[in-house]
């Protein structure tokens, strides 16, 4: 495990990285992989993945980014660590995902989602719709995620995600997800 609260650790790999202890950024702390540096980006397949360990960093725009390929851009992420409120739109939170479909987001912490049982008149959690980024849980859970949409098609955490996005290192514990069509606890529909 490794523990720092102020500064950059950057992690370069010529493969995958694969995170297999804690790492807990505090303050003003940031993370940097890089990664699959032995190829150029274009049909790289290198990964990163998370072993029984979690990426804990403070939620901000700024302090989360990574890069695959030795000429590969570097991808910014949001870190999120709360669920939010009830129809967020924000682009910071869970539900605010629906703000911004297109941002990379990442888990920064688990999330108690146990709240949205009462949301929505009971119907729970806004999945959601349309999303093309990425999202990297990071080794956390999303907890008593509840949705009960009825027969309504596309009923998911991320209830459909377009082609080129990308869903990994992420859990779902407990909870309870009803929907019609194309309805999946993690994600409904995947376009890719």
């Amino acid at each position: 495990a490794v523990t720092w609260a102020a500064n950059k650790l950057t992690l370069s790999a010529y493969g995958d990285i694969n995170i297999n202890a804690d790492l807990n950024a505090t303050s003003t702390a940031s993370l940097a992989l890089n990664y699959g540096l032995g190829a150029l980006a274009l049909g790289n397949t290198s990964q990163i993945t998370t072993t029984n360990a979690a990426v804990n960093l403070p939620a901000g725009t700024t302090n989360f980014t990574t890069t695959q390929g030795s000429d590969g851009a570097v991808k910014a992420f949001t870190v999120i660590t709360s669920l939010g409120a009830e129809g967020s739109t924000t682009a910071t939170d869970l539900q605010g995902m629906t703000g911004n479909l297109a941002t990379n987001y990442a888990l920064g912490s688990n999330i108690d989602a146990t709240s949205t049982s009462t949301w929505n008149t009971a119907s729970g959690f806004t999945p959601i719709l349309g999303f093309t980024g990425t999202f990297d849980g990071l080794g956390h859970t999303v907890s008593g995620l509840f949705m009960d949409k009825g027969a309504t098609a596309n009923i998911g955490l991320i209830g459909s995600a377009g082609v080129g996005s990308k869903i990994r290192n992420v859990g779902l514990v407990g909870g309870s997800v009803t929907g019609g069509a194309s309805t999946g606890a993690l994600v409904g529909s995947n376009g890719t």
